[in-house]
C-alpha cells in the first residue's frame, strides 16, 4: 500500500512537472507571476504585440511569441525538476520495496537514501535557480523594451529560491544517517547471536 502510494506521489510530481515544462515550450505566451507595479498606472504595451502587465493583486507579466532560448530557459528547470522527482521516487520505492525481504539496513539502501539526499537537495535547488532566472530574463526583457517605448521601468522583481527541496533532502539525510548508524551497528552484532 505505501508503494503504490509513493508511485502514486512521486508520478503525480513527475507528470506534473514535465506538463509545465513541455507547455513553456509550446504554449504562444510566458507569464511570470509575483510582479509588483514600480510606477501606477499599469503601462500596457500591448500595441507592441510582445509584452503585457495584468495588474492583478501582484502583477503578471506575460510575454507573448518569446525567442528560443527564452523557452528553453523556461521550461529547463521544470523537466529537471520532474527527472529529480522520478529518479528520487524511484530509489525510494527500490528503498521501500527492499523493506518485503526483512533486512531494512542493507547497504543498498543506504546508498539509495543518500543518493536520493543529494538529489533532491542539489536538483531541487538548481531547477528552482533556473526557474527564477527565465523569470528575471523575461522581466529584464520587458523592462528594457518599456524603456525604449516609455522612459520608465515600470516592473520590480525580486528573484526567490525554494527551500522545500533543501528541507527534503535535509530529512531524507537524517534518514540515510539513521540507517547508515543501524547497518554498521548490524555489521558489529553480526557473529555474536
Amino acid at each position: 500500500m505505501l508503494e503504490a502510494l509513493l508511485l502514486v506521489v512521486a508520478g503525480f510530481a513527475t507528470v506534473s512537472s514535465c506538463v509545465t515544462g513541455v507547455r513553456a515550450l509550446t504554449e504562444p505566451r510566458l507569464t511570470v507571476e509575483g510582479l509588483t507595479l514600480a510606477t501606477t498606472p499599469a503601462v500596457d504595451v500591448s500595441s507592441s504585440g510582445k509584452f503585457v502587465v495584468e495588474p492583478i493583486g501582484e502583477s503578471v507579466l506575460s510575454v507573448f511569441d518569446p525567442a528560443v532560448a527564452q523557452r528553453a530557459l523556461a521550461s529547463s528547470g521544470w523537466l529537471l525538476l520532474g527527472a529529480v522527482c522520478a529518479v528520487a521516487g524511484w530509489l525510494l520505492w527500490r528503498v521501500l520495496t527492499s523493506l518485503r525481504g526483512g533486512d531494512p539496513f542493507e547497504p543498498a539502501n543506504v546508498r539509495r537514501l543518500t543518493v536520493a539526499a543529494a538529489l533532491v537537495t542539489v536538483g531541487g535547488v538548481i531547477s528552482g535557480v533556473l526557474r527564477s532566472v527565465s523569470d528575471g530574463n523575461l522581466k529584464e526583457a520587458a523592462d528594457n523594451a518599456f524603456f525604449r517605448e516609455f522612459g520608465t521601468t515600470p516592473l520590480a522583481y525580486g528573484g526567490q529560491i525554494e527551500l522545500t527541496p533543501v528541507l527534503v533532502g535535509v530529512a531524507l539525510g537524517g534518514i540515510a544517517l539513521v540507517y547508515r548508524r543501524a547497518a554498521a551497528l548490524r555489521h558489529e552484532l553480526d557473529g555474536l547471536v
